[in-house]
């Protein structure tokens, strides 16, 4: 699959288009192996400002970008988080 999103890069300076290339670089990549992403609606985590969202076996795919809370709002991000369907 290439190079793929495996670790936090922190850039505080970075200006917005940068940040939103790299949601859209992610969105190729997982487009290129799971296929096209689900309708929009039904799942959306509360902390993403923007999202796309896969199905795969029992599980959910999804990219995200918003606000990372774990920096207590401090920084942005864009994720991908992988959640039991339910």
């Amino acid at each position: 699959m290439g190079t793929f999103l495996g670790r936090a890069d922190c850039r505080p300076g970075a200006p917005r288009e940068d940040f939103q290339a790299e949601y859209e670089r992610a969105a190729r990549l997982l487009r290129e192996r799971l296929g096209e992403p689900l309708p929009e609606g039904g799942v959306k985590p509360d902390d993403a400002d923007q999202c796309l969202v896969w199905e795969r076996g029992g599980s959910w795919v999804i990219l995200l970008m918003g606000t990372e809370w774990i920096s207590y709002g401090a920084y942005d991000q864009v994720a991908i988080e992988v959640r039991p369907r339910i």
